[in-house]
């Protein structure tokens, strides 16, 4: 379960406790399932609204979307009760004919569905592009931290190269350190040796 939907169920959790006087009223008011019912449209408009904070604050993208698609169906269900408003002020005081209000009416209508509809399909693009963009975000990163890694393994190899060069040079002077130990100390053994025939010749003698 990823920690955003611990939160994100909180706040669902709430907002259903909050909104049980409401239900209750609109059983009692026969508004059962009435979204255009004021009062349930004033607590929807609530909701989307605290959605979309508490997303935000939450860095929760999916609450925000959730207010924002909520926000959007409200504004639509708004939108048709103003029309509806404005069509029986129309009929009752126009003098066009039936058909023609009916008409018109329904070009209100299919206009407000198509500017929800374009405001519902805007916040799932905005929504996509987010998620694109965190996901091209993490790629970044990820690259960051492999080549970060890359060259953390090329400094150790280098480190260890020189290393072993340096050792190597210094077991080559130490070879010939010995080395010209041994000749210093045959050469005095050799010495010795002469002396020692020389002091032999003039005993002799």
């Amino acid at each position: 379960m990823q920690l955003q939907t611990i939160p994100r169920a909180y706040v669902r959790t709430s907002l259903r406790l909050s909104r049980i006087p409401l239900s209750i009223a609109e059983r009692a008011t026969g508004n059962e399932g009435n979204e255009h019912w004021a009062p349930t449209v004033t607590y929807d408009a609530f909701q989307a609204n605290v959605k979309q904070v508490l997303g935000s604050l939450l860095s929760d993208a999916e609450l925000v979307h959730q207010g924002e698609l909520q926000e959007a169906r409200i504004a639509t269900v708004r939108e048709a009760r103003t029309l509806e408003a404005v069509a029986a002020q129309t009929k009752a005081g126009a003098e066009r004919s039936f058909q023609d209000r009916r008409a018109a009416d329904e070009r209100e209508r299919r206009a407000a569905r198509e500017r929800a509809t374009r405001r519902e399909q805007a916040a799932e693009a905005e929504h996509a592009a987010a998620k694109q963009k965190a996901a091209a975000d993490a790629r970044a990163r990820d690259e960051r931290a492999r080549r970060q890694e890359q060259k953390r393994k090329d400094d150790l190899a280098k480190a260890e190269r020189a290393a072993k060069t340096s050792e190597i040079a210094t077991e080559r002077k130490a070879l010939a350190a010995s080395k010209r130990a041994a000749a210093t100390k045959a050469k005095a053994i050799e010495t010795d040796k002469k002396l020692r025939a020389t002091k032999a010749r003039r005993k002799a003698s």
